[in-house]
């Protein structure tokens, strides 16, 4: 049937601490996927141990549609375990990954989406301005410049905002290492990639929790794998 030839886009958001915008998270994807009437789409929220309010908001918002599922960790594993958790999960032809923080332009997944129609298989958004902290700005860099010296085709900043198309993805989940690098494993996969820049928006609600403990431990299971 003409049903089954419609794609399916997943989308994946690791959840930490970010009470107060999973909802808005939610509904700025639901006003965008709107407008895109040849795909239809689901939502995956991976609850990191929050100690929040976040299991309760998520709950309220997978109560509230029936495309939302959410999956719960039983303490707080990290992003990248989070984020390979969600991966697995869900079935779409195509998968995005974005932040619940709001500080990354949902408006840019109409160009993602289109980027994929035409045949690209991972589109990468990095942050080429930012409205974070100078500090936090200063690790980040430096941070993402050392791991440019080992993969030169990672973006000077970094990404956390992505989509992968399903072919790449069955081979991104089959990737078995403990202290995963995902961001350099998505580079290494060999697809076709096109990266697009974006401003980051400034975070209105909460603080990050990726801190520079976190940033040192992921920094070095990057050049660990690469």
């Amino acid at each position: 049937s003409g049903r089954d030839l419609v794609k399916r886009i997943s989308f994946v958001i690791p959840v930490f601490r970010n009470q107060g915008s999973i909802q808005e998270t939610y509904g700025r994807l639901r006003t965008l996927m709107e407008g895109a009437a040849d795909l239809s789409w689901e939502v995956c929220f991976v609850d990191d141990g929050s100690d929040d309010g976040s299991p309760e908001e998520l709950q309220r918002v997978a109560e509230a549609a029936a495309n939302v599922r959410v999956v719960t960790f039983s303490r707080n594993f990290g992003q990248v375990p989070a984020l390979a958790a969600g991966l697995r999960e869900v079935g779409g032809d195509a998968a995005i990954v974005l932040s619940a923080d709001l500080q990354e332009p949902v408006a840019k997944v109409a160009e993602m989406l289109e980027l994929w129609r035409r045949g690209t298989e991972v589109v990468i958004c990095y942050r080429h301005s930012r409205h974070d902290p100078l500090l936090a700005q200063w690790t980040s860099r430096t941070f993402y410049a050392l791991i440019h010296l080992a993969l030169p085709r990672m973006p000077p900043t970094g990404f956390d905002f992505f989509l992968i198309d399903r072919k790449a993805l069955a081979v991104l989940n089959s990737l078995q290492e403990r202290n995963r690098f995902l961001q350099g494993d998505v580079l290494w996969l060999g697809f076709r990639v096109v990266m697009l820049p974006y401003e980051r928006l400034r975070r209105n609600v909460g603080v990050s929790q990726w801190g520079f403990g976190k940033k040192l431990k992921y920094f070095i299971d990057g050049l660990i794998s690469t």
